[in-house]
């Protein structure tokens, strides 16, 4: 299973409200690579570039983005995002500060290994800048997001998907960037914190064999509320197959890159065809059930959801409609 990761928009501090910034990742099997290669070379053609060029979304018509979207709805992958605003976001240190707090004090940690390790990793959270913070928090988000659903919806249709997840960053230049640096141990880490706090779930029935290699011993009191769970090991699982990559070299990026313009644009209300374009995103979107959002919010700030526009909570509410929700809610 390949994943493709982009953003859009700028993760630090804002002066006005609406600032969205979006993290996206597109997530496609390998039996549909061809599938998403073909619809973009296609929307490159429409557009009047060749298909070796990086065509980004404002250099497009809207006509060939909007079938680039259509033609995307007939392949096998699908489309997962976050978003946050990032002129609401002021109090980022004291979520920071909180953050911290819990990774020493609730992980409920057994060993001196595991003490020192949540040790080393609450010091690491605590030297990030506000910017790398949100950011690293709304991509582990995504990522942690990718897998539920990707494990549900493959775990019976395509098992042998998920014998490799192959994820796929955008690198913004050749020098090392500081969410590279910090990706590494610090990352790996708070994904290890939420996998204890969220550990995955999957439908009964299928061969869950493929997840082997992945599996890692669940905790010693089991939590009550995953007695069902299935504890996978997000060290291995993330970091096995992941590279960051120079979008001009990889198509899966471009359309990483091309989702989360699209989404940015509509929840900043910058779409020439906002209803359409909502519409067509939503379509490529998964959701764990009839009540959860299509594209999740993250806030830093008690009063990040009042403050959303109408236009922009029209936005969500139409991805929403046009999504797919993988379970019923009970």
């Amino acid at each position: 299973m390949h994943i493709y990761l982009d953003e859009s928009g700028s993760f630090g501090a804002a002066t006005h409200l609406g600032s969205w910034c979006v993290v996206a990742a597109y997530v496609v099997p390998e039996a549909a690579i061809d599938g998403m290669s073909f619809t973009l070379r296609e929307y490159k053609r429409m557009a009047g570039f060749p298909p070796t060029s990086e065509v980004k979304r404002r250099h497009a018509p809207i006509a060939a983005y909007l079938r680039l979207l259509n033609n995307l709805a007939s392949n096998d992958g699908f489309l997962v995002a976050v978003a946050t605003d990032a002129g609401a976001n002021g109090d980022v240190l004291a979520n920071q500060r909180l953050q911290v707090h819990e990774i020493r004090s609730a992980i409920g940690l057994h060993t001196e290994a595991e003490r020192c390790a949540a040790s080393d990793l609450a010091y690491a959270v605590e030297r990030l800048s506000p910017q790398l913070y949100v950011e690293l928090i709304c991509r582990l988000l995504l990522i942690w997001r990718v897998i539920k659903l990707s494990t549900l919806r493959f775990g019976l249709s395509y098992p042998e998907a998920l014998h490799a997840f192959r994820w796929r960053f955008d690198a913004k230049n050749t020098q090392i960037t500081q969410f590279e640096q910090a990706f590494g141990p610090t990352f790996i880490g708070l994904a290890l914190n939420m996998s204890r706090k969220d550990p995955l779930l999957l439908l009964p029935g299928g061969d869950r064999s493929w997840l082997d290699r992945y599996r890692r011993t669940p905790p010693d009191p089991l939590p009550a509320h995953a007695a069902d769970a299935v504890w996978l090991d997000p060290t291995t699982l993330i970091t096995d197959d992941l590279q960051f990559v120079d979008s001009r070299e990889s198509e899966g990026v471009q359309v990483a890159d091309l989702l989360a313009s699209g989404i940015g644009s509509c929840l900043r209300q910058r779409s020439a065809t906002p209803r359409r374009q909502g519409r067509l995103l939503g379509r490529l979107m998964l959701r764990l059930d009839d009540i959860d959002d299509a594209v999740v919010l993250v806030g830093f700030d008690s009063s990040q959801k009042t403050s959303i526009s109408t236009e922009t909570l029209s936005a969500l509410h139409r991805m929403k409609l046009a999504s797919h929700a993988l379970l019923r809610h009970r």
